[in-house]
């Protein structure tokens, strides 16, 4: 990670939102979308992020006053150094609130150099209550957004020249809000694309539970055709979820997927593009992910500080043997489904 070449830029991003992860199984595109994305995770681990209003306003200072700067020594080292801070921090907090245990204990404010998963991030719980199952996250509008925290050019040996923000007061663009989005577009040397045309709404949870509660209580069916119905809404619904990409609400994006997120912001900023990001949102894995995907969660494996890191920043890293086996699956399921 030391090897990154001169000229290479290095971006810092915070997430203030509600998450859900709804794919454990990524596609060869969606691992290249996080090949060079670093992450850093609250939550650890496939959990529920624990949070206050309080907490929330004070998340950017530190990172703010860390990254926002001229450094001298990678933006790994800075990242090692967030997590020792928060790690006691956060458990803290967790055990003032009797949400501590063993588990959480261990996993708690990790590095990972590998995203395995994808995610829906939103400011909304209300709409979709349920579908993001956060503790204590009735976050106020302002300090929800998923935040630029600093961009940084790789100009020599050890040098990283602070590109935004130049001035001296702090300040975080909310690539939420369009007009933000704009401006870091701006920044890069670049156009924001037209998101809009991206834009459809995300499927409604409350719309799956009503529908879900009349296969219950229909007094027709056996007990057998009730679980292969709700199995196949589920299934349904996971597709939907597949084919979305991110709601816009006016001049701002109330939804999105982690990896649409991330795509964007690497086309805008170019191949030379790094990103550290920090997900405070939570991590929870969704009812509808399909069971198969399941055993893929042991993929999320923290990076031992000792070994070192790679010059790949991050993207999960599979072999061509995989790929085929991966599609061989496939292939199988689609004649399963043809033949039935």
């Amino acid at each position: 990670m030391n090897c990154i070449d001169i000229g290479s830029k290095i971006v810092t991003l915070a997430i203030q939102m509600h998450g859900n992860v709804i794919n454990l199984d990524l596609s060869p595109e969606t691992t290249q979308i996080f090949e060079n994305v670093r992450l850093f995770s609250k939550t650890g681990d496939f959990d529920v992020s624990v949070s206050s209003n309080l907490a929330e306003q004070h998340i950017l200072y530190k990172v703010n006053e860390m990254f926002q700067k001229d450094l001298t020594a990678p933006t790994v080292e800075l990242i090692n150094e967030y997590v020792e801070y928060s790690k006691p921090k956060y458990k803290n907090f967790l055990s003032h609130f009797n949400q501590l245990n063993e588990t959480r204990t261990q996993n708690v404010c990790r590095l990972f150099e590998n995203i395995t998963y994808d995610k829906v991030l939103s400011t909304m719980d209300d709409v979709n209550s349920g579908f993001f199952n956060c503790i204590m996250n009735r976050l106020m509008p302002p300090f929800q957004g998923f935040f630029v925290v600093s961009i940084h050019e790789k100009i020599g040996e050890n040098r990283f020249e602070l590109l935004y923000p130049k001035k001296k007061d702090k300040q975080n663009l909310n690539l939420l809000l369009l007009n933000d989005f704009i401006q870091f577009a701006n920044i890069c040397g670049n156009e924001l694309p037209d998101l809009r045309k991206y834009s459809n709404i995300l499927p409604s949870y409350k719309e799956f539970i009503d529908v879900d509660k009349k296969i219950e209580n229909d007094k027709t069916l056996t007990s057998e055709e009730k679980e292969i119905r709700i199995e196949q809404m589920k299934e349904d619904f996971y597709q939907l979820i597949s084919s979305w990409n991110l709601t816009i609400k006016g001049n701002t994006i109330e939804s999105i997927k982690l990896s649409v997120m991330i795509n964007f912001i690497k086309n805008i900023v170019g191949p030379t593009c790094k990103i550290n990001l920090l997900d405070y949102s939570c991590n929870g894995v969704s009812m509808f992910v399909p069971k198969n995907q399941l055993p893929n969660k042991q993929y999320m494996i923290e990076k031992d500080m000792e070994q070192g890191y790679s010059k790949t920043w991050g993207g999960k890293q599979r072999s061509k043997k995989h790929y085929k086996k991966h599609r061989k699956t496939r292939r199988r399921n689609k004649n399963k489904k043809a033949k039935k």
